[in-house]
């Protein structure tokens, strides 16, 4: 069986790059909308399979 390498540094390169090119023609208070949505889409994310985790484990 082949074990696939990371290269951690190459995957955070590629994330910053895309924020980059989604914000860089953004002004500073855009910036902060957009990471403000993007937290909050995060959390809600995080409640949501949080969630659907206390509910799977009351199954067994």
């Amino acid at each position: 069986m082949k074990i696939e390498e990371f290269d951690c540094v190459k995957i955070k390169r590629q994330g910053q790059e895309r924020l980059y090119e989604k914000t860089k023609m953004m002004t500073d208070e855009e910036k902060l909308e957009f990471y403000r949505r993007s937290s909050e889409q995060l959390l809600a994310l995080k409640a949501a399979l949080t969630k659907s985790e206390a509910v799977g484990s009351h199954d067994a």
